[in-house]
């Protein structure tokens, strides 16, 4: 087992060291100030590594030791400790915790804050986004070929995939423009936007629920986009956590600019269709 953790990169190993006290992904990407996509990368890059497929095979093979490493840079050496000598990491665990609940606390004060009676539906607005991009963001897989630039102007996002194509649909989602919502545990929603293309037709896959711990995503994969500006209406199904999601709109496999707008975002009721 040392041999597999010397492989491991200063990053890799601290965020190996806090999957094996048991902090959620989620909570990784706050407390390391990054976007949790991130953290995926490199939760499955230390997955090859150490030769597991799963947290909980990572803990029945690596529970019995921790990793104590130092954050001065990447070519550090790691240091097996014994499981019990775990008193500070407990405490970091419950700092975690409290940084968790706050930052939950002031997000639904945000909430309320700032959602008007007359428009219930608006999602809940992101502070780590810039105002004017309201509640948009992107991710670019660390190996995507393709690049992607965003702006925002009167609601609609403009999305530019630059660079070199990626040759595979499979890895359209190597590029996403990301546009963030609150839900509700095992309720259903109805996405409604406008998207067209600046030229031609691009088809692009729409992930409306994504979860790390259970690494399930929910998508509409193939929407064909063209010149002409129209409306979409995509009918989720029901959602098994809630929660901070967001749409991620796949396009790394065709460069181009085309423009997206969110219009609603509603719950529905699958039964009364």
């Amino acid at each position: 087992m040392p041999q597999a953790l010397s492989a491991l990169t200063s990053r890799e190993l601290e965020i190996f060291n806090l999957l094996l006290n048991g902090v959620s992904p989620k909570e990784i990407a706050y407390e390391l100030n990054v976007n949790y996509k991130t953290v995926d990368v490199h939760r499955s890059n230390l997955y090859r590594k150490l030769c597991v497929h799963s947290i909980q095979e990572l803990v029945v093979k690596y529970s019995s030791c921790q990793i104590k490493t130092d954050s001065a840079s990447s070519g550090e050496s790691a240091m097996l400790v014994p499981s019990e000598n775990r008193p500070a990491k407990g405490r970091r665990l419950k700092i975690f915790v409290l940084v968790g609940i706050a930052i939950a606390a002031l997000s639904l004060i945000g909430y309320f804050f700032i959602k008007s009676p007359a428009k219930k539906n608006v999602p809940v607005f992101i502070e780590s986004v810039a105002e004017s991009e309201g509640n948009w963001d992107k991710w670019v897989h660390s190996k995507s070929t393709a690049s992607l630039d965003y702006s925002v102007r009167d609601g609609v996002c403009t999305i530019t995939v630059s660079g070199t194509a990626e040759p595979d649909n499979r890895y359209r989602y190597y590029t996403q423009a990301q546009y963030y919502y609150t839900s509700e545990a095992n309720k259903t929603y109805t996405y409604v936007f406008e998207a067209w293309t600046q030229s031609g037709t691009r088809h692009v896959n729409m992930v409306y629920y994504w979860d790390f711990a259970d690494d399930m995503t929910l998508t509409v994969r193939n929407i064909e986009i063209g010149p002409a500006r129209k409306t979409y209406t995509i009918k989720g199904t029901k959602l098994p956590k809630g929660g901070l999601r967001y749409l991620g709109f796949e396009c790394a496999d065709q460069l181009g600019t085309f423009y997206v707008k969110i219009l609603e975002i509603k719950e529905y009721d699958p039964a009364a269709l």
